[in-house]
């Protein structure tokens, strides 16, 4: 690939760059449980006990915006269950599941994540 190609590649595909960057930096602040509910509390998630609703209806509705780190759990828990236990590939044959280990290099390592 020449460089007047590989430039023009870029910039075709500079939008599909500019979201997944956006995307990957709103996955990394609620991987940390840093969600908008935490942003506009200064940091902290709490339930809002003040304002003009909460004065004048004894009833009000539920305040549902305290947040959680799910996100971090789910995301760890995926990339454990990938990443953890090398697949297991049987071709009826000792000799062959042998030649199999040994070409994708699968007979001494262990995949492992560390953040």
């Amino acid at each position: 690939m020449n460089l007047q190609s590989m430039i023009q590649f870029l910039k075709n595909t500079d939008g599909q760059r500019v979201n997944s960057q956006r995307s990957y930096d709103v996955s990394k602040r609620y991987y940390f449980n840093q969600n908008d509910v935490t942003m506009k509390n200064e940091g902290r998630s709490e339930a809002k006990t003040t304002g003009k609703k909460s004065k004048d209806e004894p009833l009000r509705r539920a305040d549902n915006r305290v947040s959680s780190n799910f996100h971090q759990i789910i995301v760890d828990q995926k990339a454990n269950y990938v990443a953890s236990i090398a697949p297991v590939i049987d071709v009826d044959s000792d000799d062959l599941n042998k030649r199999v280990k040994e070409i994708l290099g699968m007979t001494s390592h262990r995949f492992s994540i560390n953040w």
